[in-house]
């Protein structure tokens, strides 16, 4: 008698295990299945963002908003004064910048001098890039901007590994703490700003 006791004890634990493994595999093919719907949906959603095709992105997709060369009045996130880029976009739409796609430079006959990393710039939003070689979580450009003057250039690279200049700017000696931009935002009229606005509209 107790040793059918113990077959039927045997038995039903091995019945519960196997409907705990069972459990188990259910709830993970479920979780994956959410993910990839998850992942459907955010293509769907984003519809509005173009993709990154080179006879979309042209010249003036982007604009070289306000930069400071000399004498930066603004502070980084590492606690010291630093010359900047700002990237404006002056669409109606988010700008999807995938990596490996876009870089900046203030050397036009190497326009992928430095890469961007991935993200999404909002439309007529700001991308405000340092130009101190540093590093941290602001996006730090490996090269600096001379006070004596030099080019800026934002470009892209397009399926062919082709760099398509997006916008690029040559610019004399300046003044100190002052920075130069356009204004309004993405026009074509530029001036000098007594008080600099990275990543702000200029006024």
């Amino acid at each position: 008698m107790p040793f059918r006791i113990n077959i039927k004890l045997s038995f039903t634990k091995n019945l519960l295990a196997t409907f705990v493994f069972m459990r188990r595999i259910a709830f993970f093919l479920a979780f994956i299945t959410l993910i990839s719907c998850t992942k459907d949906r955010e293509i769907v959603d984003n519809q509005d963002i173009p993709n990154n095709n080179p006879t979309e992105i042209k010249a003036g997709s982007l604009f070289i908003n306000e930069f400071v060369a000399k004498g930066s009045t603004n502070v980084n996130e590492n606690g010291t004064y630093e010359d900047w880029i700002e990237i404006y976009n002056p669409n109606s739409y988010n700008l999807n910048m995938a990596a490996g796609h876009w870089f900046v430079t203030d050397d036009l006959s190497d326009p992928g001098k430095f890469e961007l990393p991935p993200l999404t710039l909002a439309s007529h939003g700001f991308l405000l890039i340092w130009c101190d070689g540093q590093t941290g979580n602001d996006i730090h450009a490996d090269f600096k901007l001379s006070s004596g003057g030099e080019s800026i250039g934002i470009f892209y690279k397009d399926s062919t590994n082709q760099f398509v200049t997006v916008d690029s700017l040559n610019f004399g000696a300046q003044n100190d703490g002052v920075s130069k931009g356009r204004f309004p935002d993405g026009s074509n009229t530029w001036q000098y700003f007594n008080i600099p606005t990275p990543g702000k509209s200029n006024n």
